[in-house]
């Protein structure tokens, strides 16, 4: 009984999940902006269906931003997904980075798990690509930064980038976030995070 009612709940995320889609390709084709929590939605019924197949005999809790900062509950395990649809490259480099994270999520911890979803989406926003997922406990958390966070240096919010590519002489701004990001403790940060859902297992234990 448990299995059927974990697919029932599948099934209806993936409901959730093309409804979502079908109203973002909306605003994409009316050139709207989209709104964030849009965006955020579609991350968080990615990750939220993750979740289901994986530890489906624990008690999860989609909150739906009805606690601020926390948008999924694995029992006490607090989550918050990020989600960034990707951005094209630009003339100097190609990259993964995620939107911007309170200063308080990170400096008072106040979850234990930060996933970030990166969205390759078609070009009329209608279907999902593909989806990297990214999985950051909380000794992650200081390799997350205020460089390159565009709220980083008034308020203290943060950020991360996966650099992908890096092309021509960037500006000395962009450069100085470049070289940041660009080092092999970020890309062995992102490999090992890549779906690497063992560390919520390793929490639940």
């Amino acid at each position: 009984m448990q299995n059927l009612h974990r697919d029932k709940q599948i099934r209806q995320l993936d409901e959730l999940l093309n409804q979502t889609l079908k109203l973002i390709s909306l605003y994409k084709k009316r050139e709207l902006t989209i709104p964030f929590s849009l965006k955020g939605n579609l991350g968080e019924f990615i990750v939220a269906k993750e979740l289901l197949k994986r530890f489906g005999d624990y008690k999860i809790d989609l909150r739906g931003g009805a606690f601020p900062g926390v948008d999924i509950a694995v029992d006490d395990i607090k989550i918050q997904v990020k989600t960034q649809i990707k951005h094209k490259p630009d003339r100097y480099f190609d990259f993964e980075s995620s939107p911007t994270i309170r200063r308080s999520t990170i400096d008072d911890e106040k979850v234990h798990v930060i996933v970030l979803v990166i969205l390759y989406l078609d070009e009329k926003f209608r279907k999902i690509a593909k989806s990297n997922i990214y999985v950051f406990n909380r000794s992650a958390f200081k390799h997350f930064s205020h460089k390159g966070c565009w709220s980083g240096k008034s308020k203290g919010d943060y950020t991360i980038y996966n650099i992908l590519s890096v092309k021509g002489n960037p500006p000395p701004k962009k450069k100085e976030m470049i070289d940041f990001y660009n080092k092999r403790k970020y890309r062995n940060l992102f490999r090992c995070s890549k779906d690497n859902w063992g560390k919520i297992e390793e929490l639940l234990k």
